[in-house]
């Protein structure tokens, strides 16, 4: 079984959809789509309403990469605690 790692923790080179990936195949995704919409055929309109469905779920699992990197961060930041003086906790058991 492997470990379970926060997203956060992995390097963007290595995340399987980082950002440049993510904007990379939005634009070819469209781009398709739009090819075949200019076809102007029923069967291209066909299949470029499927490729504007693949459009959208790329930006459903986008926008839940997003979240999840959101919610680790707040995570995150809730679990620093702060003394009365203002140093982090950690810092005083140092």
């Amino acid at each position: 079984m492997r470990k379970m790692r926060k997203f956060s923790d992995i390097p963007t080179a290595d995340f399987p959809m980082n950002d440049k990936t993510y904007y990379r195949l939005r634009a070819e995704i469209g781009s398709i789509s739009a090819g075949f919409s200019n076809l102007g055929t029923s069967d291209g309109a066909e299949v470029a309403n499927k490729m504007e469905a693949v459009f959208g779920a790329l930006d459903d699992a986008w926008q839940t990469i997003r979240r999840i990197e959101a919610r680790e961060e707040r995570a995150m930041a809730g679990s620093v605690n702060y003394s009365p003086g203002g140093c982090i906790e950690s810092e005083i058991s140092q």
